[in-house]
């Protein structure tokens, strides 16, 4: 089995300690879910029914199955970077947007979707929100939602990073090259400026943000006249109160 899987997991991203962790664990199941040589050895030596043992490894060899599914499930959500990205990146607005494709109450509805920010190597290589991709993406997102307009649109995290996603550990901020962040944030609001002129967006906000980011955005909007973010969704729960 290694010799065939760990091969594909290394060519498609994963990382090298999730594939052969991944495989060495799921090697176990093999023991308890029939036909397994080792369980009708076991049998034979302690002259026990091979079908009662069969029969007695099912529900165990479920149960670990989805113990480890949930395992692997909880490591790639804190730490992405271990695993390739799916092809279901887009795949909630479209599901949205067969079920908003028509509908008479749209105007009843609120909309809300992102732009992701730099470093989702998936999603554009990873590159940097720009007015440019800000639009692009969100026009996307309208045929994608089969709608004439959304009503939010947030941008997932800023472009110089945060210490959001279990980051605030580790997260430096110094070593950040912060580059022109009024221009790089009017640039993104003159684009929101013209969408919302167009008829293609209501409002825009932010998500994963810290209060200096957001100040900057506040003070970007009131020097250039230009709209203000309305709205900022941060990571909060019981194991994370930072925000």
């Amino acid at each position: 089995m290694s010799r065939v899987a760990l091969p594909e997991m290394l060519k498609n991203g994963y990382a090298q300690s999730l594939a052969t962790g991944t495989l060495a664990a799921g090697g176990t199941l093999g023991i308890m879910i029939p036909p397994s040589i080792a369980l009708l050895l076991y049998a034979l030596i302690t002259e026990q029914s091979v079908g009662d043992m069969f029969i007695a490894g099912i529900l165990p060899g479920i149960l670990g199955l989805l113990l480890y599914c949930a395992a692997i499930a909880v490591t790639v959500a804190l730490k992405p970077e271990l695993a390739t990205p799916g092809p279901s990146t887009t795949l909630t607005e479209k599901i949205v947007g067969a079920w908003l494709k028509g509908r008479a109450d749209r105007d009843r509805l609120v909309v809300a979707t992102k732009v992701t920010g730099e470093g989702n190597k998936d999603i554009r290589g990873g590159a940097r929100v720009t007015g440019a991709i800000l639009r692009q993406a969100l026009e996307a997102s309208l045929q994608r939602l089969q709608t004439d307009y959304i009503d939010l649109y947030q941008l997932h995290w800023p472009n110089r990073g945060s210490y959001h996603f279990r980051k605030y550990w580790d997260w430096d901020p110094h070593d950040l090259e912060l580059g022109d962040v009024d221009g790089e944030i009017a640039d993104m609001l003159g684009e929101v400026q013209k969408l919302q002129a167009e008829g293609k967006l209501r409002h825009f906000g932010l998500s994963n943000e810290t209060a200096w980011g957001t100040r900057k955005w506040v003070e970007a909007s009131e020097r250039h006249g230009l709209p203000r973010v309305v709205s900022i969704q941060n990571e909060y729960s019981l194991i994370c109160r930072i925000f």
